[in-house]
């Protein structure tokens, strides 16, 4: 039986930064998507919590400054006495933007600072970048090496369409030996098999690493531009949990 063995409740005080001991800032990242415009910081404004039960990513629009967009990136491996997990589920209750151009996502990296990516592998829990092509579309999948070049292979399950801007969802993966199985609000959106992944190519690095949770914003890239429009977007997280 699983048990929970990792968690923020997100109950900080209004405006207190993300719990160093839960969370780390990742200020740069050398695998960054081309066309992403962001710069990630360790500014509150970016990052904290409102005081209502909820973790607040925020993406500004910056008026002056060589910066155009600032956000957040945070990861559980880079917190005090980071922590890094194998098997298990994963979930986080959210609310994402769906400003023109913003990309919230919840994922799951491994050692890239050892392995380089896409060697160290990805899960991406949720990711829904708004662009004209994909806005309404939450993706979940896996990123990999692909054997012989190391160069990334991804695959998916469907991309889930809905107003998922408009309220909270629960968004997850059950990570047992040789399977990623996702939900969304309890239902099963899909799997992704260690077998799938190999006869596409691809190796499968999850059996053998640990992996370790991200949350973030990103601004362009995959999203598209960003409409000037707006001047935040924000990503709001009721809560994060682990059980193993």
């Amino acid at each position: 039986m699983l048990r929970l063995v990792w968690a923020d409740e997100c109950a900080g005080a209004a405006g207190s930064p993300p719990d160093a001991n839960l969370w780390g800032r990742q200020l740069s990242d050398e695998w960054q998507p081309a066309g992403e415009v962001q710069v990630y910081t360790d500014d509150p404004v970016n990052a904290h919590y409102d005081g209502g039960g909820h973790l607040v990513l925020t993406a500004v629009r910056e008026s002056a400054g060589t910066r155009a967009y600032t956000s957040a990136r945070l990861s559980v491996r880079r917190a005090a006495g980071g922590r890094v997990f194998r098997f298990g589920r994963y979930a986080a209750r959210v609310k994402v933007p769906t400003g023109a151009g913003v990309w919230p996502a919840w994922w799951l990296l491994g050692p890239d600072d050892l392995y380089g990516w896409p060697a160290c592998g990805e899960v991406d829990v949720m990711e829904a970048p708004s662009s004209v092509a994909t806005a309404g579309q939450v993706h979940q999948g896996i990123h990999v090496p692909r054997a012989g070049d190391g160069e990334a292979v991804s695959v998916g399950v469907p991309p889930s369409c809905g107003d998922w801007g408009a309220d909270f969802h629960v968004y997850g993966v059950g990570w047992t030996p040789g399977r990623m199985e996702f939900f969304i609000d309890e239902r099963v959106t899909g799997s992704v098999t260690r077998e799938e992944v190999e006869s596409c190519g691809g190796e499968w690095p999850f059996d053998d690493l640990a992996l370790s949770p991200i949350l973030n914003v990103a601004v362009g890239g995959w999203a598209g531009a960003p409409d000037p429009a707006w001047s935040r977007q924000s990503m709001l997280v009721d809560w994060v949990r682990i059980y193993a």
